[in-house]
Parts: C-alpha cells; sequence; structure tokens
C-alpha cells in the first residue's frame, strides 16, 4: 500500500513544476559552486563532485517536504488525508518519501555536470554507500520534519533557513573535521553528515562506523516522527488548521 501511495504522490508531483526544478537546479548551481571554489583555491576539484552535488540536489528536495504539506493544504486534500483509515504514519510518509525521490532526478544531472567540468565522472563503491545512506537520511528527515511542521500554515517559510545550514553543517560545503569543536556534536545529529563522510573515509572501519551512524540517528527519527506526527495531528484537529481557513 505504502510503494503506491508514494508512485501515486509521486506522479502528482512531478506534474508541479516547481518540485522538479527545484530537484534540477539545486546540483547545477552546487556543481558549479564546487567547481568554481576548487579553481578559487588553486586545486582540483575531487571526483566527489557528482556525488556531493547530487546529495545537494537531495537535501533540496527534502525540504520540500514541508512545502508539499502547504500544497496539500492549499489543494484541499489535507484534511482529507488526515482523516484517512489508513494510518496516518502510511498516509503522510508517502508524501515525505515522494519529495524524496524527486530528488533522484539530481543525480543523472550531477554525473552530466561533472563530465562536462571534469571530461570523467569516477564511481566507486564508496559512492553508493553513500548515495544509498543519503537517500535514507533524506527520507527520514522529510518524514519527521513533515510530523513537527504539518500543523503549521507558514511551514513553506521555514524551508530556507533549513536548507543552507545543513549543507554547511554536514559536510558538503565545509569538510566536517574542518568543523570548530562545538559545531561538529551539532552537525552529528542530521544523518546526511554520515552519508556525506563515507566518502571521505580512509578505512572500511571507519566508513562502517558512518554507516552505522546514519542508521542510529534514522531509527531515531522515524521513532520520533511517529509520536510527533500523532500529536500534531491531534492539535490541527483541535485548532482547525489543517484547511486554509
Amino acid at each position: 500500500m505504502l510503494l503506491k501511495l508514494i508512485s501515486f504522490q509521486l506522479q502528482v508531483l512531478m506534474r508541479t513544476g516547481f518540485f522538479v526544478q527545484q530537484a534540477a537546479l539545486a546540483p547545477l548551481a552546487f556543481s558549479m559552486f564546487l567547481y568554481l571554489s576548487a579553481l578559487t583555491n588553486d586545486f582540483a576539484p575531487q571526483h566527489g563532485l557528482w556525488l556531493h552535488s547530487a546529495i545537494a540536489g537531495l537535501w533540496a528536495s527534502t525540504i520540500c517536504a514541508m512545502g508539499i504539506i502547504s500544497y496539500q493544504r492549499f489543494q484541499g486534500t489535507l484534511e482529507h488525508l488526515a482523516i484517512s483509515p489508513l494510518p496516518p504514519a502510511t498516509v503522510f510518509s508517502s508524501l515525505c518519501l515522494a519529495a524524496t525521490a524527486i530528488g533522484l532526478l539530481s543525480i543523472p544531472i550531477s554525473i552530466c555536470c561533472e563530465f562536462i567540468l571534469l571530461g570523467s565522472v569516477t564511481v566507486t563503491a564508496a559512492s553508493f554507500v553513500s548515495l544509498a545512506t543519503a537517500y535514507l537520511s533524506c527520507a527520514a528527515s522529510a518524514i519527521i520534519l513533515t510530523s513537527i511542521f504539518v500543523r503549521s500554515r507558514n511551514a513553506i517559510v521555514f524551508e530556507p533557513l533549513l536548507l543552507t545550514p545543513v549543507w554547511m553543517l554536514t559536510g558538503l560545503v565545509i569538510s566536517f573535521t574542518a568543523l570548530p569543536g562545538w559545531l561538529q556534536p551539532l552537525a552529528l545529529l542530521h544523518p546526511l553528515t554520515g552519508a556525506v563522510n563515507i566518502l571521505s573515509a580512509a578505512t572500511v572501519q571507519t566508513a562502517t562506523l558512518w554507516v552505522l551512524h546514519v542508521v542510529c540517528v534514522c531509527a531515531i527519527y522515524l521513532l520520533a516522527s511517529k509520536y510527533l506526527l500523532r500529536r500534531a495531528l491531534l492539535a490541527a484537529h483541535r485548532d482547525g488548521t489543517l484547511g486554509l481557513a
């Protein structure tokens, strides 16, 4: 049932240009940013350029989960979703996972950008692991973001406030080891930090620890989101904030 709902929501969202543009433009901009940054600092870009750009695009699509809730409210369907006979976690997670799935468009776009900019594309086993854990991280993040902001009519306002800080903290822009000591524990609270740092792990053991970090944080996110979603829906029903009026 969940897969059917994701497929349906994905087809609906793909017809909305904004969500597709978000997934396409973010990796393009990020690829150029990394390339120009590398030239400015007089060193050649790393061959992880496409992967960093793809993960950046995944995250850009993920924060659209908040906007998608507002979009459902605008369409007048949010109230119907909230009273569905299906479990709320199934109904709303399908929206979140569909939003994250749109971000997969950033992968071929990022690969093309690296090929154009560098003339070659390097893909390793670590690339696949990093990308898989990044998708898991973004999916779990989308679900918990929705569970927090489902009762707010102004959730879309918070999207830009979550985009760049996560790019900065998780290692996409600044290396995790280069962060100030007081910021590193904060970065570890987001599963995407582990997904990004798998690529730069010096040993298999270090990469395995980062994978475990992603799995553990995502599990905490999912458990917390189930509780938060139930509380948010109860509050939204009580306050009458599921509709536009």
